[in-house]
């Protein structure tokens, strides 16, 4: 953790334990939460895009049970994109940690008058404690992974199950608050992807694919450095990948900062490698991934994307807490990477991702 976020968390911290005679508990005695009774319903989840993905399952399970519910959702300039115009959601709203813009839409989301809130964030948040106190004062809150301040919460689920459950399975938890098995509710949920965006995808690939190509993905962009697999790499992978097989195309997805890194690879591995279009947007760039019959990446949300399109996974993990047995590509036995390092994945060796990919394809793996 970096130094001012370090002295931020203290802060928060600082300022919970001030608060903290001000703030509701939980009520132990409230029981199962009977929606019937319910009208609206707000969802936290101000984070990641892959935070986001793995939380829509949960969602579609409310959903689905409960189709007479106004949701509602809070979320992050990091994952907005994702869901502003996703039909899962009666209302998105854009929580961007600035009083300026947030206090007006706090206002808004009070005077919506939600029934209860749902904390989606799956560890102990000072910033989620707040929000549930605030955005629907008096009302049930049902928290996920909390410790600490469990004893805001009317609700809380413990996710960690020894390590051992998918992040996706764990967040299901919630459904238990409503009466819901969560086993009975597929943990296999699509991004919104509108009708536009999916033609663009499906043009591009016409442009690529021919009627017997196999098309993998290889996704260059990482978000956090430590999860950055080295550029040679790429290139001794994508070499041995077409050199087995002159069927195979490849697809390169990258943020636009690094789109650099995408042509580079294209300059010296052929023209059977071929960099997405420039400026898509995230939908468009998903869009692109239903389109594929493989995709290997490191450690970040286009994992989730794929495999909510069921698609056959290689995904690279450094061995940070074991938070990889919570992230890896979802029901597919095969095809997590893990690096030897808890820090980053520079290590993993070429030879092991090729050897993962000949598996997971030999297998085409869509669930387990």
């Amino acid at each position: 953790m970096g130094v001012l976020k370090s002295i931020e968390h203290g802060f928060k911290r600082v300022a919970i334990g001030a608060l903290s005679p001000l703030l509701r508990r939980g009520r132990e005695e409230l029981g199962v939460i009977d929606p019937a009774r319910l009208s609206r319903l707000l969802l936290i989840r101000p984070e990641k895009i892959g935070d986001m993905m793995v939380s829509l399952p949960t969602v579609d399970g409310i959903r689905s049970a409960f189709p007479h519910l106004k949701l509602g959702l809070v979320a992050s300039p990091y994952n907005y994109s994702l869901v502003k115009d996703d039909p899962r959601f009666d209302e998105v709203y854009l929580y961007k940690k600035k009083p300026q813009h947030d206090w007006s839409t706090f206002r808004r989301i009070r005077a919506a008058g939600y029934d209860a809130v749902v904390d989606m964030i799956a560890n102990d948040s000072v910033t989620a404690v707040f929000l549930t106190q605030l955005l629907a004062p008096g009302q049930p809150r049902i928290g996920l992974g909390k410790i600490r301040y469990a004893r805001y919460y009317d609700f809380v689920f413990d996710i960690r199950r020894g390590e051992t459950g998918h992040i996706i399975d764990n967040t299901k938890l919630l459904l238990t608050a409503f009466g819901i098995d969560p086993v009975s509710v597929s943990g296999f949920a699509e991004p919104y992807v509108p009708a536009t965006a999916r033609q663009r995808a499906q043009r591009f690939v016409a442009g690529v694919r021919s009627p017997s190509t196999f098309l993998v993905g290889l996704n260059l962009s990482a978000g956090q450095p430590s999860r950055y697999w080295p550029f040679p790499k790429w290139i001794a992978l994508t070499q041995a990948i077409l050199a087995e097989d002159p069927l195979v195309r490849i697809v390169v997805l990258t943020t636009p900062d690094d789109r650099q890194l995408a042509l580079d690879l294209q300059a010296a591995c052929g023209d059977r490698v071929t960099p997405v279009e420039p400026g898509l947007s995230l939908v468009e760039a998903a869009a692109v991934i239903e389109q594929l019959d493989l995709l290997i990446s490191p450690d970040t949300s286009l994992i989730h994307i794929a495999r909510s399109w069921q698609r056959p996974v290689v995904g690279l993990y450094c061995q940070y807490r074991h938070n990889y047995k919570l992230w890896q590509p979802y029901q597919q036995g095969d095809g997590g990477v893990i690096s030897e390092s808890v820090f980053d994945v520079f290590g993993i060796a070429v030879d092991e991702v090729l050897a993962t990919y000949q598996r997971v394809r030999a297998t085409k793996v869509r669930t387990s």
